[in-house]
């Protein structure tokens, strides 16, 4: 028998959380996405093209869902890693549209 049996150390385990982890790649790609949506919505229009607010409001759409994955890996990390691989093709996207 030990001399500490039936002694309370008043030792709780401590309950840690997880660490929050940020996606870089996720926020920068958000951000060129906000970038495009804000470039199509305040560049005056050479013609009359009735879907260029559609455009830029899908364009902001996707950078709040880019921008929501970046700052929620810690949360959702299968979602996440999935679109880790896309993302570079997701930029090329948004600088080819924002060209276009």
């Amino acid at each position: 028998m030990s001399s500490l049996d039936g002694v309370d150390s008043g030792y709780l385990p401590r309950a840690t959380a997880p660490a929050r982890r940020l996606w870089p790649g996720g926020l920068a790609v958000g951000a060129l996405w906000f970038g495009a949506a804000a470039l199509v919505h305040f560049w005056p229009d050479a013609d009359d093209w009735s879907y260029t607010d559609g455009l830029a409001g899908l364009e902001a759409a996707l950078g709040s869902l880019l921008l929501l994955a970046g700052l929620s890996e810690t949360w959702l990390p299968g979602p996440v890693r999935r679109l880790r691989h896309g993302a570079p093709w997701l930029a090329v996207l948004a600088l080819l549209l924002t060209v276009w």
